[in-house]
């Protein structure tokens, strides 16, 4: 396995067969509509059957602008309520409200448009996603791990968060499912260095098995 930590490229194809089962997404934002406009769209096959769906986040309720004060950059941002929802061509599998699923009243993810990073963060054969959870400060942000069934449901992976670079990702590379672990890549502004934890699953928590400090990509 490898890590290019400036992007967190990821050599794991080897090592994650599920890596074939992700597509390319849809770069385009769909118009608003009675569903709302469609900030992300992501394709892969979510229940194994060889048939491509669409993971989708759209924002329900909520604006889109530019803060005024710019806390280390990042640009222009959608805030509000979102719903996350497994599309098979045009007809929705399964719709849930993102805020509930995150346990937040108000949400924002920064533009432009993104796809959600997949991959098998806990090797049960089913693809997880991250998503950003709240801002981190210069150096990363705080994300949240979900999983998709067979039937398309989402469900959050413990509801715990973790924090990763980079500062200003709706869904991050840098945490990712290898062997049966999950990596977290961060950066330490008190070292200077980059630490990678790793956790395995263990009674539906991730537990945290080793700290590699510092971290080299090498």
């Amino acid at each position: 396995m490898r890590f290019v930590v400036g992007l967190c490229v990821l050599a794991v194809a080897a090592e994650c067969g599920i890596l074939a089962r992700i597509g390319a997404a849809a770069s385009s934002m769909s118009a608003p509509d009675e569903d709302g406009a469609v900030i992300s769209s992501t394709a892969c096959d979510t229940d194994g059957d060889g048939k491509p769906e669409t993971v989708e986040i759209a924002i329900i309720d909520g604006r889109r602008y530019t803060p005024e004060s710019q806390y280390c950059g990042g640009g222009g941002r959608w805030e509000g309520s979102f719903e996350i929802r497994i599309r098979r061509d045009s007809r929705i599998l399964s719709r849930q409200p993102l805020n509930a699923l995150m346990g937040k009243d108000s949400l924002f993810f920064w533009t432009p448009e993104f796809q959600l990073v997949l991959n098998d963060y806990n090797g049960d054969g089913l693809l997880d996603f991250n998503v950003l959870s709240s801002e981190g400060g210069c150096n990363g942000s705080h994300y949240r791990l979900f999983t998709i069934d067979r039937k398309g449901g989402v469900r959050s992976l413990s509801g715990r968060e973790f924090y990763a670079t980079p500062p200003h990702a709706n869904s991050t590379s840098c945490i990712v499912g290898i062997g049966g672990l999950l990596g977290v890549i961060s950066y330490s502004q008190e070292t200077g260095t980059y630490v990678a934890d790793w956790y395995a699953w263990q009674d539906d928590d991730w537990v945290l098995v080793r700290r590699e400090a510092p971290y080299d990509p090498k």
